[in-house]
């Protein structure tokens, strides 16, 4: 929303909240949801569909057909991939210490840790020094930066020496 310039009230909700607006929005409790005037939509994926449909300008989804390919690859990466790598750290290093308020395991962080190795190898021989993911700044930035965000709560950052194009991207993308 805030890529297309549309103004909107943010309400913060864990997956699974029992709020009856998020509830009557997303009935899975899958994040993010959103009430656009009624017209109520659970899911990144189908919202910034919606979105780049309502609101061309700027474009979230390309419309060259290989890019947009190359987008959709790598938001379904982020989801299917890249997101499953990352949540075990999420949960040990930052949901159970600072949320649950209890011990998380460090040895199943580190072993996601070496899950998530080979993924940011890929992502740093795909990825170009001086663009975004597919040439303009997209779902597949928001996706995979989305990700890399939510790591940074639970002390993982990119590695500047051995993937330099992957922490330049990414601080272009949080910025």
């Amino acid at each position: 929303l805030e890529e297309k310039g549309l103004p909107c009230d943010l309400v913060i909700v864990p997956p699974h909240s029992d709020d009856p607006d998020f509830c009557h929005a997303s009935p899975f409790g899958k994040i993010p949801a959103i009430d656009d005037e009624g017209f109520l939509l659970p899911d990144s994926t189908a919202i910034i569909a919606y979105l780049n449909a309502r609101v061309p300008f700027p474009a979230l989804l390309p419309s060259e057909p290989q890019m947009l390919g190359r987008a959709s690859w790598f938001e379904e990466f982020s989801d299917t991939i890249l997101a499953p790598a990352a949540t075990p750290i999420i949960h040990q290093r930052f949901l159970r210490p600072k949320v649950f308020k209890s011990s998380g395991d460090e040895a199943i962080a580190a072993r996601s840790e070496d899950l998530l190795r080979p993924i940011v190898d890929y992502l740093e021989k795909q990825l170009s020094s001086e663009s975004w993911i597919v040439g303009s700044f997209s779902v597949a930035d928001i996706a995979i930066g989305s990700v890399f965000a939510t790591l940074s709560y639970a002390g993982y950052t990119i590695d500047r020496r051995s993937h330099p194009i992957l922490a330049e991207w990414y601080e272009r993308s949080s910025n």
